[in-house]
């Protein structure tokens, strides 16, 4: 399972750009509406946090395989196959959450977060084929407002569907905006949308390439940020409504306290201005350090509390400063000529850091309660927090 995974680096202007925007947005809904409901029910049908942390672990794990096999694909198959396939993973996964066996659901988390990833790097492919970089201002904030929609209304209506009885309806809707999806972009592949009509770059092999990031320093701290956002938005996204329930709030404040946190999404304006004023490095050490100390005030809390909403709201305002601001050291950073290449290992990387989040929660469990894990996170935030310092200050 991924959340707001980067379309890419540069958009189009003009018509194509709203496309590209309005085709994340649908892609955002179509997996928001489960994203509340995904750990309430994985914790329904396993019965523990150990368990659905483990189950995560071996579904986001296996997902890492799906993102290395899109270089293979792409040499014996068009990219639209691939977008259309990887649609078809979120419609299966939905499937087998509503009407599979125990046994399915790494499956379905597997299937889940396949998805988000291939559709990640195969619309950052074809957006590097055909934009200039002079159009990402413009169409990034189109694409924030529609993703900011999606993941402000999704969750609240699957974890009110769950929480009302209608335990399916959330991954039902959700199959029927995956379709929604699959037409809307072949409906953009035979219009004026020229983006999505060919692929003239293959997608890079990550193994290839992993040796040639992490000797570049600047490059490395870009991947820890990024790393970083991820894990904190695992933590965000699976322990969050479990805290809420074991709180004993009902599971539709769970899914309310999920858009309530991307609602925060609606502040990159400011967020924008705000980096404008005081700089990109500045705003990101800040992001980290407020996640760091609310991340630390869970830890004292300890057992879930209705008062740790509040906490938790803190560590995703940290990380909406990092959706908007995370990827442009990145973007600055990266030499242009091997931005695919080094696009596809930070793709990579931030796989592997999702798989961390459930893997370390396991074995944090086995030693003691889950609010250490806050604390864990809380001092690799930290860490990288002070890594960031290290950045050239023109980022």
């Amino acid at each position: 399972m991924r959340f707001r995974q980067p379309l890419g680096l540069l958009f189009a202007e003009g018509d194509s750009g709203r496309d590209i925007a309005r085709l994340a947005g649908v892609e955002g809904f179509t997996r928001a509406l489960t994203v509340g409901t995904v750990p309430i029910a994985a914790l329904a049908a396993l019965g523990s946090t150990m368990a659905v942390s483990v189950y995560f672990t071996i579904g986001s794990a296996c997902a890492i395989l799906a993102t290395l096999g899109v270089a293979p694909a792409e040499r014996r198959f068009a990219r639209r196959w691939i977008v259309s396939g990887a649609i078809g993973f979120v419609f299966l996964s939905s499937a087998l959450f509503a009407y599979g066996p125990t046994w399915s659901i790494p499956l379905a988390i597997a299937l889940r977060a396949a998805q988000a990833s291939v559709f990640a790097v195969t619309m950052s492919l074809y957006i590097m084929d055909n934009i200039g970089k002079q159009a990402m201002p413009k169409v990034e904030s189109h694409r924030a407002v529609y993703l900011a929609v999606a993941w402000l209304s999704g969750p609240a209506i699957g974890t009110w569907l769950w929480g009302s009885g209608f335990e399916d309806a959330p991954f039902l809707l959700s199959m029927l905006f995956a379709l929604v999806l699959l037409a809307y972009h072949w409906r953009l592949r035979f219009t004026r949308n020229a983006i999505l009509a060919t692929a003239t770059r293959q997608a890079p092999s990550p193994a290839a390439n992993i040796k040639r990031f992490l000797e570049q320093r600047y490059l490395r701290v870009a991947g820890l940020i990024s790393g970083a956002r991820s894990v904190l938005w695992g933590v965000v996204f699976i322990y969050g409504p479990i805290y809420v329930v074991e709180a004993g709030l009902d599971e539709w404040v769970a899914g309310a306290f999920l858009s309530a946190a991307s609602a925060l999404l609606l502040l990159s304006p400011l967020i924008y201005r705000a980096s404008l004023r005081w700089g990109v490095r500045r705003l990101i050490t800040l992001a980290f350090t407020i996640s760091t100390g609310a991340l630390i005030w869970l830890g004292i809390i300890g057992d879930a509390q209705p008062i740790g909403i509040v906490p938790w709201m803190i560590v995703s305002t940290g990380g909406a400063m990092l959706d908007v601001l995370g990827n442009i050291p990145f973007m600055r950073l990266v030499r242009p000529r091997e931005r695919p290449e080094m696009t596809s290992v930070l793709t990579v990387g931030r796989d592997i850091s999702f798989v961390l989040t459930p893997g370390l929660a396991a074995i944090v469990l086995i030693f003691g309660p889950i609010w250490l894990l806050y604390l864990v996170v809380a001092a690799g935030m930290a860490a990288t927090a002070a890594a960031t310092r290290s950045l050239p200050r023109r980022i």
